[in-house]
């Protein structure tokens, strides 16, 4: 019944390495966002951006129908 308290620390490394594929992705999909707004500007960052979000919403449907 004594359960050990995981540090701080602790709780964040796990989470970092049992999600590591998934922030690395989402950590590209937000450095290709920023680029391209400060290299093209708004229209074409806006642009960009609704891609990278459709992309995810595809993922995301793709893993959903995979779990059933």
């Amino acid at each position: 019944m004594n359960k050990k308290k995981k540090s701080f620390i602790t709780i964040v490394a796990e989470f970092i390495t049992l999600n590591l594929v998934a922030l690395l992705f989402l950590l590209g999909l937000v450095s290709i966002d920023i680029g391209s707004f400060l290299r093209f500007g708004v229209e074409i960052g806006l642009m960009v951006t609704g891609v990278s979000v459709i992309f995810i919403a595809l993922i995301m449907q793709h893993e959903k129908t995979l779990k059933k």
